[in-house]
């Protein structure tokens, strides 16, 4: 293998069907997160996109007595039919926060960003996030949202398991 040049002719080989299962998971989080941002107040503080799940870390106040309501809140999303679009602004105005719908927890950019910043906007307010992730174009393509489980972290975080898309189907049979 040599590198690759400006110009070289290359064949790649896209694995859909994890591409897919990425897509939906990634979305499926950004929607958990805005819900609980804007319903309890809890921000994320991690997460991360497994082969059989997904995980988001909250932080207070979610609890795991707030699951019931968090699936209920992100399933509603879902069967709204709501789009999920790209856009790009200047790094200037991201960090000055003046693109509409963006969160001011959102607005904090590296010193070191200064070309344009890719966004992704939820539409209907759901949420408006600097991201360079796979997403699905409408939240119908995530067809189900489901806690699988909680485990409490330090400072009183919850870390919340999750799967959406096509993964809790098989998961609900087990």
């Amino acid at each position: 293998s040599k590198p690759v040049a400006v110009g070289d002719e290359v064949d790649v080989a896209l694995d859909w069907e994890r591409r897919w299962a990425h897509a939906t998971q990634h979305t499926a989080q950004h929607v958990a997160s805005a819900v609980c941002e804007d319903w309890l107040g809890a921000p994320t503080l991690s997460w991360h996109l497994g082969e059989t799940d997904a995980t988001v870390e909250l932080g207070s106040p979610f609890t795991p007595a707030h699951v019931p309501e968090l699936e209920d809140r992100v399933n509603a999303l879902i069967r709204d039919d709501i789009q999920v679009e790209t856009e790009w602004h200047s790094a200037s105005d991201v960090k000055d926060c003046k693109v509409p719908g963006l969160r001011a927890s959102s607005c904090s950019l590296p010193a070191s960003v200064t070309g344009p910043v890719r966004l992704v906007r939820i539409s209907n307010d759901v949420d408006v996030n600097p991201c360079c992730g796979t997403h699905v174009r409408n939240l119908a393509h995530l067809q189900a949202f489901k806690v699988i489980r909680t485990e409490a972290k330090r400072g009183g975080n919850t870390l919340v398991y999750f799967v959406a898309g096509a993964r809790p189907p098989p998961r609900l049979r087990a």
